[in-house]
């Protein structure tokens, strides 16, 4: 089958947020909101804001909410859907935190969107105060998995009933992950991926882990043919059984390959009953990729490939025009050092010296370049 894959900047106006980074944004009900960051503005040391940002899908149209009472102003904390609730728990005020609140969605429709600060029950323990860790809720429960306060911690799982409001912490069965901040985390069913992340010693982390909730169990990704390189803080999303990878860093001023988008189809992976390494499995499909740019005689240019050694079918080749990653001037620098100083665990500052010199994109256009996608998918 043939698969097109295009990125635009998309217009919109209204009261647009400030440029940030280690913020936490969330999709529903026709809605992007975005809550906290780093607002750096050439700022230094980097604010915070803790208004609340609606961006309607429909309308591209920013709408800002100041909501009193509200979370303090923050960065580095997590962010998910429980239902119809944005629910934000810990992050870097001055220090880390490990308060939880919660933001219900179906009142933005109703005109009157309010915070709620999620008091804990009496007896229950609690997280201590950390950052850099990520959340995903299941059942109406929540899963914090990592993070720190003064140091980088070991992969602790705690999760949080929403109904009775108590925390339980656990440790997963397994070949359990090194410990890391900044990865990126999404869920597919019951399946929590985490990929990538960076540690104190050892900087960028490549790897991918998969938390079976109703197994209780880690399992560990083998290495694959084109999976992404060893970075942190990107996005990872999903759209139905396919996660989608997109941007980060490899070095604190070096970001990975600009606008590289990395896809894996989890219908193509099991997990062995009494194993701990993920199966792949092949996928005997084809596929082309189409250039948008077109050849001298009016047809279209494309790639076009065999079946795979990997999880679907592995293709690269140029898609289309997007937004050009941001060379080591970004605010991004600001909001990372400021982590640096204010968190010791995170130490973004002796990771990385400048961006790499013989990246071929640092000499495009500022604003766009050409997207390279790789993909491992099956079919799309």
């Amino acid at each position: 089958m043939e698969t097109t894959l295009t990125a635009s900047l998309v217009e919109t106006t209204g009261e647009v947020p400030s440029p940030r980074s280690f913020h936490q944004g969330v999709l529903a009900n026709g809605r992007l909101i975005v809550w906290g960051g780093s607002c750096s503005n050439g700022e230094s040391p980097a604010s915070t804001d803790n208004s609340t940002y609606s961006l309607n899908m429909a309308t591209r149209h920013w709408t800002k909410l100041d909501i009193q009472p509200a979370p303090e102003a923050r960065f580095l904390h997590s962010a998910c859907l429980c239902g119809n609730k944005l629910v934000v728990f810990g992050g870097v005020q001055q220090w880390p935190v490990n308060d939880l609140w919660s933001l219900d969605i179906d009142l933005f429709e109703q005109g009157n969107p309010a915070w709620e600060r999620i008091e804990v029950a009496s007896g229950s323990p609690s997280p201590s105060p950390r950052a850099g860790h990520v959340m995903v809720s299941y059942e109406n429960q929540l899963y914090i998995f990592g993070g720190g306060e003064l140091e980088i911690k070991d992969i602790d799982i705690w999760r949080f009933d929403m109904s009775t409001r108590t925390w339980t912490e656990f440790s997963g069965l397994g070949n359990v992950p090194p410990c890391r901040a900044l990865r990126s985390v999404t869920l597919v069913g019951d399946a929590v991926f985490i990929s990538g992340g960076k540690t104190s010693n050892q900087g960028a982390l490549g790897d991918m882990w998969v938390f079976k909730i109703n197994e209780w169990k880690w399992y560990r990704f083998p290495e694959l043919h084109s999976q992404p390189s060893a970075s942190f803080g990107y996005t990872m999303s999903t759209v139905e059984e396919r996660i989608f990878l997109i941007g980060g860093l490899v070095k604190l001023n070096q970001f990975a390959s600009a606008m590289t988008v990395y896809g894996l189809n989890t219908n193509l992976i099991d997990f062995p009953e009494g194993g701990s390494v993920i199966t792949v499995k092949l996928a005997p499909t084809i596929g082309r990729l189409r250039d948008p740019s077109m050849d001298s005689s009016g047809g279209e240019k494309g790639l076009e490939i065999g079946p795979s050694e990997g999880p679907g079918l592995i293709v690269e080749g140029p898609v289309a025009e997007g937004p050009r990653a941001r060379s080591s001037g970004s605010q991004i620098d600001e909001g990372a050092t400021s982590i640096a100083e204010g968190v010791e665990n995170i130490r973004m500052d002796s990771l990385g010296t400048g961006p790499d010199e013989t990246d071929p994109y640092l000499g495009q256009d500022p604003d766009i370049i050409p997207i390279t996608l790789n993909a491992i998918t099956g079919t799309m």
